[in-house]
């Protein structure tokens, strides 16, 4: 190590390997110094996802809601966690606000991105759903038995209600974080709450408006609607146009996002 670099490493500079630009090692220290100030966050969601788990895979109940609460409620957790005492020892740590924000919004996204899994498992290993009035709603997986082990296997309804309430977690992430990142005040929850739940019945409601805007070439796409009757001569049902729309709102918030948190961070 040369002297300067001893010298950057003794005022607490984060020092990038070899061919990691400044900027990404700033981030990788930052990101260590975050994953270790809020380590009881992690830690008590990986006990609350596991406690879920071991209810929810005997088939004793099927609890992904209260996982995707806990990942709607990422920002604000994080929030609660920074206290002055954690401020003061970033500043000490050489850690600026800009990559503070930057590496808060990559843990955000990383609990999230878990928390969904689970409830993914949850939807495949959990009990099935109860039969309504009229017949059995649609199962998310069926079984295939490859070497004597019954194995879950997705099916179009369980793509079609991941990719609802996922691009609307992420759509809510977008609305919310910068007020999170400033403070945990109770309007952040409000305001988590009401934005999924609207980006969630909008999420719904997709497939049956590009129906309504362009009947004609839907008509040609679609095979089955909702009720799996069939509707025209396609190759797609009305779960899989609402997984297809789904993934593409996804994608676009995740793009929106990157680009929002770079915002933030310019602005810390």
């Amino acid at each position: 190590m040369s002297a300067q670099a001893t010298s950057r490493a003794d005022a607490g500079e984060a020092i990038p390997a070899d061919g990691e630009s400044p900027s990404r090692g700033r981030l990788r220290r930052a990101l260590r110094v975050e994953i270790a100030l809020q380590r009881d966050a992690f830690v008590g969601s990986s006990i609350f996802a596991t406690m879920v788990l071991a209810i929810t895979l005997p088939g004793f109940a099927r609890l992904g809601g209260i996982l995707l609460g806990l990942a709607l409620w990422a920002p604000y957790m994080f929030a609660m966690g920074d206290v002055p005492e954690r401020r003061a020892m970033r500043a000490a740590l050489g850690i600026s606000r800009a990559d503070r924000v930057r590496a808060r919004t990559v843990l955000v996204v990383m609990l999230q991105a878990a928390l969904s899994a689970v409830v993914v498992l949850v939807l495949l290993f959990g009990p099935p759903r109860v039969p309504d009035a009229g017949g059995e709603l649609p199962m998310m997986a069926w079984h295939a038995v490859v070497t004597g082990i019954s194995l879950p296997v997705p099916t179009s309804a369980l793509w079609s209600d991941v990719l609802t309430w996922l691009p609307a977690l992420v759509i809510t992430h977008i609305w919310v974080g910068r007020e999170a990142l400033r403070r945990a005040g109770a309007w952040v929850l409000v305001a988590s709450a009401g934005t999924f739940l609207l980006a969630y019945g909008v999420m719904s409601l997709l497939p049956s408006l590009l129906i309504f805007l362009a009947p004609g070439l839907l008509e040609q796409v679609l095979l089955r609607g909702v009720d799996g009757e069939l509707i025209g001569g396609g190759w797609i049902t009305f779960e899989g146009l609402q997984a297809l729309a789904g993934g593409a709102v996804l994608l676009l918030a995740l793009v929106v996002l990157v680009w929002r948190s770079r915002t933030w961070a310019r602005r810390a």
